[in-house]
């Protein structure tokens, strides 16, 4: 292929020992669960050639059993479990709940824990650090409440005061609990193994969480010394998750995944920290057949690679249910369930391969607007304002009602993470920021700084709001400065005595700034509203002096790839033709197209043959290593899950003579077939774990 260095790329989580079926060829694998298998599948997998980390959840897991029984330490931790306002626990699936980090239950994770080290993990990975918005009425988080906050227990649900200080708790816990154990392992693995354990935490993303009612968290966990980072835990299962634009409630998994693909990457945003972004090829519900989780797997993949300043990807979560599933084989409820198709499976290893290949020098988004100029701001503090006394919608329309306009207008969004202001450069190359206080509120006075900061040296700000939400009044650090509210403050901030009237635009230093006198939520319930959040967007921009022209294609161009999608729904709808020779990645055949045309609605993956010289392998449907080359030809090596072929295709000057496989059996020539056109050979070969070294003979 044309990887670039040897950096580990790609990564799956399995909870079973290695088995021919679903040995991936990705660099890293990740075992799942600390039982009494854990060693022997740690080396099972090392000796295969992974490198070995382990992963279990940290707000629940398996094992926690021993610990609510009482069978670990001689007491019973059933008053530790995430309980909603009737009493009842809740529960990540039957047996196992939802845990308040006590600091009994911290030790416990930790001495369990060991063993993941002990069994040779070069990293831990401790997943989605929980707390449910519903929560909050259990024994031990009254307990937590009192000793935190040195007043009694007050009910989440009873004022919008109550809701920020228990949604402001459930973060810390965790945080706390996750600081202690990162600093405690990794002392741990250094001093009895000598190992630099790495640390990650794989977690939703911050729009998922709050649309979903979830606290984690989230930004603030780069604050934990000895973090590495993330897993952007980003599938179909979140994606799908109806929203609404112009009044309409539907799926829309390609814009939704690209938004928390968006929300994840900027976390790392100029930072040292590790970032893989996951898709998932079937997800958590089995009730979808085949051909629905291949659409939407598909529309996540693509939506990724957008983010091109991120190269890392988890291929598969449970490679086992995907390779060895049985699934309805269409929306027919009577048409059974059946294995994946060997057209699907095909597909998948085609574009794994190709995921470990994404670190190019040579990367950046094509589209009307530039990449990063136009954001959205997010922070964590959305988290502490779902769930009574506001509403939770499941819609989302606060935050969404933002969002899809700009998107459907062609803006490639980037969401802006407010939390990390206080880091020098976070705003460097954004020219407009949309901002809405009714969804959210600054943590700090460092966020109004580093915007009055940033308009006066030329950016353009866009507010939304009526001011009235039910957080409005809440009495936050602002009050402080004499300000009633945290949007009085910015405009305090800013130098303006009050805030700009009707959407005009106002000077301020070299920048300028705007406000939309309208609830957010009503941009995503009508046509009316969603056009009128573009329009004060685009007045702004022009007043900037930005162009503001829309366009529903768009393109992540990485070295010789192009991820293509033409949005639906779109402002100025609109179909997308690229010119050249191209190899369809989504294709079971690596189908050749030349002069591709994407509709709205489309998304594609596709590798352009005029960016590759001869003798490169263009695309192959199993992983593929460079081989030493004979007599001028060329040479590599491919493996993969057993149990079918590959098809591989590769760019030469010319036919070649022969093309020869070798592996476990004898020598033999192998099937292939020319395009004069493009330039390529298709050579189909065996696909076997211990690998097939294929010749090319010119």
């Amino acid at each position: 292929m044309h990887r670039q260095g040897t950096r580990p790329r790609t990564c799956f989580q399995e909870n079973q020992a290695p088995d021919p079926a679903f040995d991936l060829k990705a660099d890293i694998a990740i075992a799942y669960g600390l039982d009494d298998t854990l060693g022997q599948r740690c080396a099972a997998w090392k000796a295969l050639g992974y490198v070995v980390h382990v992963m279990t959840g940290v707000a629940w897991s398996e094992d926690q059993r021993a610990y609510v029984s009482g069978a670990w330490d001689g007491q019973t931790h059933e008053d530790e479990r995430q309980q909603d306002r009737d009493g009842h626990v809740r529960w990540h699936h039957p047996g196992v709940a939802y845990m308040v980090p006590t600091t009994a239950y911290g030790r416990y994770r930790a001495e369990m824990l060991r063993l993941a080290v002990d069994a040779g993990a070069e990293a831990l990975h401790l997943e989605e650090p929980e707390f449910w918005v519903s929560t909050g009425y259990s024994p031990a988080f009254r307990r937590w409440w009192q000793e935190r906050y040195g007043e009694p227990w007050q009910d989440p649900a009873s004022s919008a005061a109550a809701r920020w200080k228990s949604g402001e708790l459930k973060a810390h816990a965790y945080l706390e609990t996750l600081t202690v154990l990162c600093r405690d392992l990794k002392a741990y693995a250094r001093e009895r193994y000598g190992r630099d354990l790495r640390f990650y935490v794989p977690t939703h993303s911050l729009i998922n969480y709050s649309q979903w009612g979830i606290v984690s968290p989230e930004s603030r966990l780069l604050e934990i010394p000895g973090c590495d980072g993330y897993i952007a835990q980003v599938w179909t299962g979140t994606a799908r998750t109806p929203n609404r634009y112009r009044g309409v409630r539907r799926e829309r998994t390609f814009e939704t995944a690209f938004l928390e693909y968006g929300a994840m990457a900027d976390l790392v945003r100029g930072t040292d920290h590790r970032l893989w972004l996951l898709h998932d090829p079937v997800e958590d519900d089995p009730r979808h057949h085949w051909d629905d989780y291949r659409v939407h797997w598909r529309q996540t993949v693509v939506a990724s690679l957008f983010q091109t300043h991120v190269a890392d990807f988890e291929v598969a979560p449970w490679p086992h249910r995907v390779f060895q599933g049985r699934y309805p084989a269409s929306a027919d409820a009577s048409a059974g369930r059946v294995p994946i198709s060997a057209a699907y499976r095909q597909e998948l290893l085609g574009v794994m391969n190709a995921l470990a290949d994404m670190a190019q020098p040579d990367a950046k988004v094509l589209a009307p607007f530039a990449w990063g100029t136009i954001g959205l701001a997010i922070s964590d503090a959305m988290m502490n304002h779902r769930g009574h006394p506001g509403p939770l919608d499941l819609e989302f329309d606060v935050f969404y009602g933002q969002a899809l306009p700009l998107i459907k207008a062609g803006v490639p969004l980037r969401t802006v993470q407010l939390d990390n202001l206080g880091r020098a450069g976070h705003l460097t190359g954004l020219r407009l920021l949309v901002l809405s206080y009714a969804m959210q509120k600054p943590a700090a006075p460092f966020v109004h700084e580093a915007l009055a900061d940033w308009v006066r040296g030329g950016g353009a700000l866009l507010v939304v709001g009526d001011g009235g939400d039910v957080f409005a009044d809440l009495e936050g650090w602002w009050r402080d400065a004499a300000a009633d509210t945290a949007e009085a403050h910015l405009w305090g901030s800013l130098g303006l005595p009050r805030p700009p009237e009707g959407s005009r635009a106002v000077a301020c230093g070299s920048g300028w700034v705007s406000r939309l006198n309208m609830a957010p939520e009503a941009c995503a319930q009508s046509a009316e509203g969603a056009d009128r959040l573009v329009a004060a967007a685009a007045d702004l921009a022009q007043a900037a002096g930005l162009v503001w022209g829309g366009g529903s294609g768009w393109v992540a161009r990485r070295g010789p790839y192009r991820a293509v999608a033409v949005l639906d729904e779109a402002t100025t709808p609109e179909s997308l033709r690229l010119p050249g020779w191209y190899v369809d990645l989504f294709d079971a055949q690596l189908a050749l197209r030349q002069d591709p045309v994407f509709h709205p609605g489309e998304v594609g993956l596709l590798v352009d043959l005029s960016q590759l010289s001869p003798g490169v392998v263009a695309a192959a449907q199993a992983r593929v290593e460079p081989g030493d080359a004979t007599d001028g030809g060329c040479a590599f090596r491919l493996g993969g899950p057993s149990g079918g072929d590959a098809v591989v295709r590769l760019r030469l000057d010319g036919p070649p003579r022969a093309v020869i496989g070798s592996g476990a059996s004898a020598d033999r020539e192998l099937p292939w077939s020319w395009h004069e056109a493009s330039r390529t050979v298709a050579i189909t070969c065996p696909v076997v774990p211990e690998w097939t070294s294929v010749t090319v003979h010119p």
